[in-house]
């Protein structure tokens, strides 16, 4: 009742009304169709986007006689259309931002990477956009021997994973942690989704330990040959005074005195003729950096 007899100044605010009724007479003069988006506000208060949909109609002869329309409330489907430009904004704003990089891959060809998978391959997005995965392998044999390992994987459902070394645009090798997974394993063409470590600098130090490692491993072998090849009876012993290593010559010298059979783990005060205090003594000692020369005789 409040709506009919009522012009567009009645129902609609000044600013908008005078939109409104350009549209209108716009719209007579040209007759057809017209279709636009406007936010209106309802009698409870709330903003509401619409969508006016209007068209001129006539008495059968040609004379326009009005318009008639229809107000559409799409204030839900606009919501949901920005809250997904939102979301869209979000996870761009991650995939731009992370440490890895990302591809979607169709067909072993790149159809999108983030701007981090460029600057590990040295390469511009535009150009990689498009190209075959083959540009990031050293040679055709890993490009083959990869595709045979991961895509009967990734039909399954299954992840792919490896550590190998990739090539960039400059022809210089890093290494890349990467794993890879089918967007829908039932349809291959959907493509498959993957991340790129870089992790180059980890392998050094990973390796360099292991030369470290290599290196103390021979300096114990080199220093356990010296002990062992040398005439003297030589042996050592912790903190606890217990025998933690000897040579062979320490331990003939004791089976032929007293025929003990020497093992790791005996402590001093169990050998024979050997008082436990007296060594203790010597022992601290020789932790403050000083040397002892002793005759100790030995009975049976």
């Amino acid at each position: 009742e409040r709506i009919i007899g009522s012009t567009i100044l009645d129902l609609f605010e000044k600013s908008k009304a005078e939109i409104y009724k350009e549209a209108d007479l716009d719209l007579l003069k040209k007759a057809g169709t017209q279709v636009y988006e406007s936010k209106v506000r309802f009698n409870d208060g709330t903003d509401h986007n619409v969508v006016f949909r209007k068209s001129v109609y006539n008495d059968g002869g040609g004379k326009t006689l009005g318009i008639v329309g229809l107000i559409e409330d799409v204030t839900d489907r606009v919501r949901d259309k920005e809250n997904l430009l939102q979301i869209n904004r979000i996870y761009q704003l991650i995939l731009e931002n992370s440490i890895f990089g990302i591809s979607f891959i169709q067909n072993r060809k790149f159809k999108w990477a983030n701007s981090r998978l460029g600057e590990m391959l040295l390469l511009p997005l535009e150009k990689l956009q498009g190209a075959s995965t083959r540009i990031m392998y050293g040679s055709d044999e890993l490009y083959e021997q990869l595709g045979r390992e991961a895509y009967p994987l990734l039909d399954k459902g299954q992840p792919y994973q490896n550590t190998i070394q990739l090539k960039r645009s400059d022809g210089t090798l890093f290494w890349s942690r990467f794993i890879g997974k089918a967007i829908a394993p039932e349809d291959p063409q959907e493509g498959t989704i993957w991340m790129f470590e870089d992790i180059t600098d980890l392998k050094n130090i990973q390796d360099e330990q292991k030369m470290a490692e290599m290196a103390l491993k021979q300096s114990q072998a080199n220093l356990l040959a010296l002990i062992e090849n040398n005439d003297d009876c030589i042996w050592s012993c912790d903190t606890n005074l217990i025998i933690t290593a000897y040579n062979s010559k320490f331990k003939r010298r004791l089976q032929d005195l007293f025929g003990l059979n020497l093992e790791i783990g005996t402590k001093i005060s169990k050998l024979p003729g050997v008082s436990f205090s007296v060594w203790k003594e010597r022992f601290a000692s020789v932790l403050q950096g000083q040397k002892f020369l002793s005759v100790d005789v030995f009975t049976e």
